[in-house]
């Protein structure tokens, strides 16, 4: 009876997960997009960041933790992806929603070429400002140069889906 549940409950868990990546990918046109949340947040240094540090560019946003596998395989690609585009206009800025010490363990052990934002209490709720109501970690978003979402990804951001989303805007 118990793995007739659990099947059940994997199955919808996963219908639900699949109809949220679809809506996900049917953005409105560049002139219905919603601006992203202003925040304020210190980096893996404790020196405060806000979002218009990166005015004008094209920015993918990684909400990420050092306890979660996916999100830690995913940012080897991020930062080779931040060396070819980067000059282009393109910046990666990570959001770890955990304290900042594992964060910079990670860091020395792992080189990330784009900053590291710390939210352990508010990461959750900015996720949610965001688009993310799962909670779901890892979470992406993509901007455009004036600041509104353009593509939100749930779960892992493979590189060619980062570059098909991040290419036109650059």
């Amino acid at each position: 009876m118990f793995k007739k549940f659990l099947f059940v409950l994997v199955c919808f868990t996963a219908a639900g997960v699949g109809v949220y990546a679809y809506q996900l990918d049917q953005l409105p046109p560049p002139d219905e997009r919603r601006t992203a949340p202003r925040f304020s947040l210190p980096d893996s240094e404790g020196v405060e960041r806000t979002l218009d540090t990166w005015k004008d560019q094209v920015l993918v946003i990684n909400f990420w933790a050092t306890w979660c596998p996916p999100c830690r395989e995913e940012i080897p690609a991020f930062t080779k992806i931040q060396d070819e585009l980067g000059s282009k206009g393109l910046q990666f800025i990570g959001i770890a929603i955990e304290e900042a010490e594992p964060v910079r363990e990670f860091m020395q052990q792992f080189p990330v070429n784009y900053p590291m934002l710390i939210a352990p209490d508010n990461g959750m709720s900015l996720m949610a400002e965001f688009g993310n109501t799962m909670g779901v970690v890892p979470f992406s978003v993509v901007l455009d140069r004036s600041g509104r979402i353009v593509h939100m990804q749930p779960g892992v951001f493979e590189p060619d889906q980062v570059k098909k989303w991040v290419a036109p805007l650059l």
